[in-house]
């Protein structure tokens, strides 16, 4: 069999139990699939052309020993209580294990009735847009409600309009939002069940990888007309809007000589200035209270040399990557006034970004 390939179906399946504790991030493989389990994340994958092997094995140990093996060709036995591997000269073992827990979820997984739907085509775009890796906010992941994608980590608020309806509400775990983002191959179809998101991706009736995602809420525990809200609501509110000049190395620069600003339950890092003149706009930050320890400031006129319909300037201050993660989908912008509070609003052909922003 070849050991990319099968490397790389293991990779795919790890992301089952990455989150297990250490000795229990293990491999079932049986009846031509790949198996792996946890409470957030149940994976199964099709074995590469050539392999049929069958039994439990540490996940952590298999996926670094083919990492390493440099040859194209491995051939591997299963004999009692091991793994024979032999590629070329080289021969080694590996233990087998024993997990019935394992075990007893796959098989009451596997004997799920899914109906089984096409995901809307631009799915991934909009799981993309509102993918916030690593968010640790109490409303954290991505929801999901007919037709939009919402997701916020309490100082931005992500949109998506995806084409095409979801048959059920569901809140997506940031990290499983992030599995499905880092994996080569995309899903086709999704089914929905009181516990589970399952995505998958067959060829010629076959399924080749399939993804069952904790599901952690719906409509009753998630204050999704609060977010869609406050996106609709800075639309009204817009006192101006426009277009960003490139940025992205202002940005970081900008980073350099940042600030951390602390909220009544959180902290802001790498706070920077914007400043939003009729023919121009000006990025600036400094280190410290006082400046003392560094300052950055620089200017750019707006693409096409547009103006903006404002009779004076108006300064905003945010977080550096948090504009700079937004930018990379859209350079249109609004800035928008919800009473007394200013709001940052990036605008794309599907979806809306507000970001928080300190004064105005």
């Amino acid at each position: 069999m070849k050991t990319k390939e099968l490397l790389n179906v293991v990779n795919q399946t790890m992301s089952g139990c990455k989150t297990n504790e250490e000795g229990h991030r293990n491999l079932l493989f049986k009846d031509g699939y790949v198996y792996a389990w946890s409470s957030a994340l149940s994976v199964s994958a099709k074995q590469p052309a050539g392999c049929d092997l069958n039994g439990i094995v540490d996940g952590v140990a298999l996926s670094l020993f083919l990492s390493r093996l440099v040859r194209e060709d491995v051939e591997i036995t299963s004999e009692e209580g091991r793994w024979h591997f032999t590629a070329g000269a080289a021969e080694a073992d590996m233990a087998t294990k024993t997990d019935e827990q394992l075990e007893r979820s796959i098989a009451k997984r596997n004997e799920m009735g899914l109906e089984w739907k096409t995901l809307p085509e631009n799915f991934y775009e909009c799981l993309s847009i509102c993918d916030i890796p690593n968010n640790m906010y109490v409303k954290a992941g991505v929801f999901i409600k007919d037709s939009l994608m919402v997701s916020t980590d309490n100082k931005r608020v992500n949109r998506a309009t995806l084409k095409g309806k979801f048959d059920s509400a569901v809140l997506m775990a940031p990290y499983s939002v992030s599995e499905i983002l880092r994996l080569g191959l995309k899903f086709t179809e999704y089914a929905v069940t009181d516990r589970w998101v399952n995505f998958r991706t067959t060829a010629e009736g076959t399924e080749l990888l399939t993804f069952s995602c904790n599901r952690l809420g719906d409509e009753t525990n998630y204050p999704y007309d609060k977010y869609v809200g406050l996106i609709s609501k800075a639309m009204e509110g817009t006192l101006v809007n426009g277009k960003f000049p490139k940025l992205g190395q202002a940005l970081v620069l900008a980073q350099c000589f940042d600030e951390s600003v602390k909220g009544t339950n959180d902290t802001m890092n790498n706070v920077i200035s914007v400043k939003f003149d009729k023919t121009k706009l000006t990025i600036f930050s400094e280190r410290g209270t006082n400046g003392s320890l560094g300052r950055y400031r620089e200017t750019f006129a707006y693409p096409d040399k547009a103006t903006l319909a404002i009779e004076s300037p108006v300064t905003v201050r945010l977080s550096a990557p948090f504009l700079l993660s937004a930018l990379h989908h859209t350079q249109d912008f609004r800035l928008s006034y919800v009473g007394s509070r200013a709001l940052l609003v990036l605008n794309g052909e599907f979806f809306d970004t507000v970001l928080q922003v300190l004064g105005g």
